[in-house]
């Protein structure tokens, strides 16, 4: 019995040492051990301009979803403002810890527009896999895009293509005001430890993330990923269909070059664009995971936002944007797992 325990443990290790092998990766530890990034910004005053506001919060018991040590509830709240998700919401599914203890909470900004199943699996390994119970976790849904790729795709005059843009960037401004009236939320509930609240964002909301971040001195660690700065090198280089669609039409119909479109984008963007937004963070609590031949998010908006942030832990996957969700998954949900341990032994 010993010999046939002893074999399964070890066929076990080994399959979990091939899957993970799966995923191809490289680290940069952090340039910074300890105390505030360097990096001063140009800093936005709308988004950094912040005054508490305790907004109606809806919670709604949805016990089909509790698991054995985490009630589930639905989360609603009117948006601070224009957030192009349905019914002008804030919508979620909060996860709160039964540990009498206050706990630490971690909030997972959604791919906005995009899949579920990134950000799903991360709060199923900061919750139910994770069997220390001492985390809420806050998931946010976003079903659509917070930029409006079909709009700007059928704009018939290049100011309602650039009309459009601006749109795009109040909704952005919006979403992290939203973020905030969360965290405001979160102070008040008995069960959280406020002095112990991370975000995270995969994808998009890696920079609406660590925006949140670099203007909330509350916020003490954040997880972000696939993701970059620089919107405007994202507009004129990402592969994704959408994406892709809008510039071509835009290109082609306003006679504009790649160079001309950029720098139009830089300035309507400017106020959105992490690199002009984020401030101090303390460079030791930010993990930054991207992949390397990524075709959405350029490789150079990736190195904007990692020296944006002060250069921290760096995991980089040696794939494509789409293929390095992919191969988390397989490799046992890489940047999920990673993700977790360091929330665990940061926040």
């Amino acid at each position: 019995m010993y010999v046939k325990r002893s074999l399964c443990c070890l066929f076990g290790v080994l399959f979990l040492t091939s899957v993970t092998g799966c995923v191809q990766f490289e680290r940069i530890s952090p340039a910074i051990e300890t105390g505030d990034n360097p990096h001063v910004a140009t800093q936005n005053k709308d988004i950094r301009h912040y005054e508490k506001n305790l907004s109606p919060i809806v919670l709604e018991r949805v016990p089909y979803r509790d698991s054995k040590y985490y009630d589930a509830y639905r989360l609603s709240t009117p948006s601070s403002g224009t957030n192009e998700q349905p019914g002008n919401v804030v919508s979620g599914e909060y996860l709160a810890s039964r540990g009498l203890a206050r706990k630490k909470l971690v909030i997972i900004v959604p791919i906005y527009g995009s899949s579920s199943i990134p950000p799903e699996n991360l709060a199923m390994h900061l919750t139910v896999w994770n069997g220390d119970a001492d985390t809420n976790v806050l998931l946010l849904h976003g079903t659509d895009d917070l930029f409006n790729w079909n709009e700007m795709a059928h704009s018939a005059t290049l100011q309602e293509f650039l009309d459009e843009v601006d749109a795009s960037a109040r909704r952005i401004t919006t979403t992290i005001t939203d973020v905030r009236r969360l965290i405001d939320w979160a102070e008040t509930r008995p069960e959280i430890d406020p002095k112990r609240i991370g975000i995270a964002g995969l994808s998009i909301s890696a920079m609406i993330g660590s925006m949140v971040m670099g203007t909330d001195p509350r916020v003490a660690a954040g997880v972000f990923a696939m993701g970059g700065g620089n919107w405007q090198d994202i507009f004129v280089h990402c592969t994704s269909e959408d994406v892709a669609t809008a510039r071509e039409h835009v290109m082609r119909s306003f006679g504009l070059a790649p160079e001309e479109l950029r720098i139009m984008l830089e300035q309507r963007l400017r106020a959105v664009n992490p690199m002009h937004v984020i401030g101090h963070v303390n460079t030791a609590r930010v993990l930054i995971v991207d992949s390397l031949y990524d075709d959405f998010i350029p490789r150079s908006t990736q190195d904007a936002l990692w020296r944006a942030l002060g250069k921290p832990e760096r995991i980089t996957l040696k794939y494509a944007h789409k293929e390095a969700f992919l191969r988390s998954i397989i490799g046992l949900h890489f940047t999920e797992r990673v993700s977790a341990t360091f929330f665990k032994e940061k926040l």
